[in-house]
């Protein structure tokens, strides 16, 4: 699950945590992987983290495989290599 708090900081978190409902109401935003993200979501993610924000209009039409790859890379080593998916 990833999670972006309230200064817009993105994290990748293991589970739900215990206190999800305080978090929820000062702002974070917590997107589940196993699911399709909604278009806030990901506006969410693409803000999140510099590259892609500073590149939005070439990345706001990519899959969402492409976007939590990236995301789970920039969690990762805080930097994200723009690749194109297989096939």
């Amino acid at each position: 699950m990833f999670a972006i708090d309230e200064g817009g900081s993105l994290r990748r978190v293991q589970r739900r945590p215990f206190n999800w409902d305080v978090k929820t109401r000062r702002g974070w935003r917590f997107l589940p992987e196993n699911r399709i993200w909604d278009a806030d979501e990901r506006e969410a993610v693409i803000l999140a983290i510099e590259e892609l924000a500073e590149s939005r209009d070439l990345v706001e039409n990519e899959s969402d495989a492409w976007l939590k790859r990236r995301a789970a890379e920039y969690c990762r080593s805080r930097g994200v290599r723009f690749t194109a998916d297989p096939g």
